[in-house]
């Protein structure tokens, strides 16, 4: 059996490799595991992994040296995108075999377009799911992306803000240094909402927070989510299909400023709004309230105007109304005093006839007090003669009478008296000096008294019988 060195190993799979893959190189596709830079000497390093069924396929590591580092950076101008970790990249590369530093691939070129491709692709995909699985609420008409949450109207004036941003962001500076500066001076309430706003990983966080301002129970008039600019994978997580759902139904408008120009993303699709950038933002809303400020101003003149349109119609009609009124007056007038003296000749007639009949029926009604009186007197006199004579002639027999009638009282008084009934030999009963008449109120024991015609007995009662 040979025995060999590992460096005459390494030597000769160096040399086998070399020469199966000298002149050969290879457009592969594969995603970014791990990255890092050497800035000094501009050199990169990268695993490179291909996926499946969640699991790894296939690994190896890459470097990129001078010609690779210069087509990098071509890369990142075009993307406008830092090549790092996460990213679906298109490299053309030569196979390299170091007996010390063992295999690698050694990268010539990056292809821009494919990675731009592969993430407007992924973008597509969620768009097509959102329209297929959300279409209460996400739906296309002529062609456009139409959502629950376009749909929805703002306030006569937006004043009342929920803001999401990263906290130390200077887009969300920018935003809020534009709401106060703005030259109109309106006044405007805005509460932040922070949390991280990148990195395709954290769509969980900006979602929470969405919800986060749903459950405040506040009464905001638009949510804005804003950041600054960043590269193109930054954003990626505003593609995320959970973001763009609850986005395209939201109760509240959206309006998003996210800082990047070369296309829209899912959550500025579903939004209400999209501004394009923090200050956009800021400046949409004051420009939105300026717009009521305006149609007020208009309306304002609009009425001035009509108003002076009038008063014009009205002076010029007044002259002509001022003649009419008076020439009316007058021939109300003339009507009215001819009937009035009209009027006048009737009561005055009517006036002299009634005062003479009431004439009449005073001189009537004085006779009559003068006679009746005189008759009703005499009529008086004669009944109080016939009473005189009847006083006298009953008076002897009332007195009779009622004498008989007092003379049987007395001798029922008599009949009745205590001193008859003691001489008919009954008794009268006593009990601390009351007369008893109810034997239920006399006890055993009790001391009493009863009285004879002459004789009267103190006894206490030892038995009591019915």
């Amino acid at each position: 059996m040979q025995k060999l060195k590992l460096s005459e190993l390494t030597g000769l799979i160096s040399k086998t490799l070399n020469d199966a893959f000298q002149f050969q190189t290879y457009w592969v596709i594969a995603d970014i595991a791990g990255y890092s830079l050497k800035t000094d000497k501009n050199h990169h390093y990268l695993e490179l992994v291909e996926k499946g069924n969640n699991s790894i396929l296939a690994k190896i590591s890459a470097v990129a040296w001078k010609e690779g580092h210069e087509k990098i950076q071509v890369f990142e101008n075009e993307t406008g995108q830092k090549l790092g970790a996460g990213l679906s990249v298109l490299l053309q590369v030569k196979v390299d075999y170091h007996f010390q530093y063992g295999l690698k691939l050694v990268i010539i070129d990056v292809d821009a377009s494919f990675t731009l491709g592969e993430m407007e692709r992924q973008r597509r995909e969620t768009i097509n799911k959102l329209l297929q699985e959300c279409s209460q609420y996400v739906w296309l008409e002529n062609n456009r992306i139409v959502t629950k949450n376009k749909n929805l109207d703002f306030g006569v004036v937006i004043q009342n803000i929920a803001v999401i941003s990263s906290a130390q962001s200077a887009g969300y500076e920018d935003f809020i240094k534009t709401l106060e500066l703005n030259q109109a001076g309106y006044k405007f309430s805005v509460d932040p909402y922070f949390t991280v706003v990148q990195g395709e990983n954290n769509a969980d966080l900006i979602f929470r927070t969405i919800i986060a301002v749903f459950e405040s129970k506040k009464t905001y008039d638009v949510l804005v989510i804003i950041r600054g600019g960043g590269a193109e994978t930054d954003f990626l997580v505003f593609n995320h299909f959970d973001l763009g759902r609850i986005v395209a139904r939201y109760p509240l408008p959206i309006i998003t400023g996210l800082g990047h120009t070369r296309n829209e993303s899912i959550v500025d699709l579903m939004a209400h709004t999209n501004a394009i950038t923090p200050t956009k933002a800021a400046e949409f809303i004051i420009a939105y309230n300026a717009n009521f400020e305006q149609q007020l101003n208009l309306a304002q003149q609009k009425i001035v105007m009509k108003s002076q349109q009038l008063l014009a119609f009205y002076n010029k009609s007044l002259p002509q109304l001022n003649a009419t009124i008076i020439n009316k007056t007058r021939d109300y007038l003339k009507d009215y005093l001819e009937s009035l003296y009209r009027l006048q000749r009737i009561v005055t007639q009517q006036s002299t006839a009634n005062l003479q009949h009431k004439r009449n029926n005073l001189i009537g009604i004085s006779s009559t007090f003068v006679s009746k009186p005189q008759i009703i007197i005499s009529s008086k006199q004669a009944d109080l003669r016939n009473l005189l004579s009847n006083i006298s002639t009953f008076n002897l027999q009332f007195l009779k009478s009622q004498k008989s009638y007092l003379n049987h009282f007395v001798s029922l008084i008599r009949v009745l008296s205590p001193e008859n009934i003691l001489q008919r030999g009954f008794a009268i009963i006593e009990k601390q000096g009351k007369i008893i008449t109810n034997p239920d109120v006399i006890k055993m024991g009790d001391d009493i008294s009863f009285r004879l015609k002459q004789t009267e007995f103190d006894v206490t009662v030892n038995k009591k019988s019915k």
